[in-house]
């Protein structure tokens, strides 16, 4: 904070020190041209409005203050005193002095809205930048939290196919299971009359030599049978094998 203040101060300092150079160049050009009070007057407040425009307030006002000083004494009567007698000079002079300080303050009260204004520029931006960045992150995760939920209604489609499948398979090996049970059941009964057929006619067959061939005709029966039903077919067997036994 010193520092600033230090570098302002030799600024100021130096802006002084040019203004003064300025002025007395001015003044040693307009004397030695021999031009009257009013031309004058009118290139040191030139002169003064440009030092306002680039300079600051308090460099504007010291040049002001010089250049009343040596419209005094170089350019109105009587020359090289600082009195004067004209009425007219005086109220030139105080004109000269009001109207610089006057663009001065002006100039000055413009510079520092300008600089408010390209302060409140900066922060204006800085908070755009901050608002813009803080979107970019929203919209960022609005679009990660639509690809998950994109992700989980993928999942959620196919976990229901994979159900709708389930269940087509499920109604199918019900459907099977109804058409084997359907088809079973009068498989069973010709398989049953046919042994108690062979039980029937053992005796006469045993009498005649013809069980063998009956035997096999059942046999070749029931292997249609359990072809049909391979569920059932170990059952079977096993019923078949004991009734062979007690045929016999």
């Amino acid at each position: 904070m010193n520092g600033n203040q230090t570098y302002r101060f030799w600024r100021s300092a130096a802006r002084c020190l040019l203004g003064g150079i300025g002025v007395g160049l001015l003044t040693f050009v307009c004397f030695r041209l021999e031009v009257n009070l009013t031309i004058a007057a009118l290139l040191y407040l030139i002169a003064v409005v440009l030092l306002s425009i680039t300079g600051g307030f308090v460099p504007a006002v010291f040049v002001s203050i010089i250049a009343i000083l040596c419209l005094d004494y170089f350019f109105t009567t009587p020359r090289f005193s600082l009195q004067v007698d004209d009425t007219v000079n005086i109220v030139a002079l105080v004109a000269f002095l009001g109207t610089a300080l006057l663009i001065t303050r002006l100039i000055a009260q413009r510079k520092r809205a300008e600089e408010a204004l390209q302060k409140a520029l900066g922060e204006l931006e800085s908070k755009v930048q901050q608002r813009t960045a803080e979107l970019a992150r929203a919209n960022g995760e609005l679009r990660g939290e639509i690809a998950e939920r994109q992700r989980a209604e993928e999942a959620l489609q196919k976990a229901q196919a994979d159900l709708a499948h389930v269940g087509r398979v499920m109604t199918l090996g019900g459907l099977m299971d109804s058409i084997a049970h359907e088809v079973n059941q009068p498989l069973a009964a010709v398989i049953t009359n046919g042994q108690a057929g062979l039980r029937w006619l053992a005796p006469r067959d045993a009498a005649t030599g013809r069980g063998a061939n009956r035997r096999r005709a059942h046999h070749q029966g029931r292997q249609s049978g359990e072809r049909s039903d391979p569920a059932d077919s170990r059952t079977r067997q096993k019923n078949s094998a004991g009734d062979g036994v007690a045929g016999c």
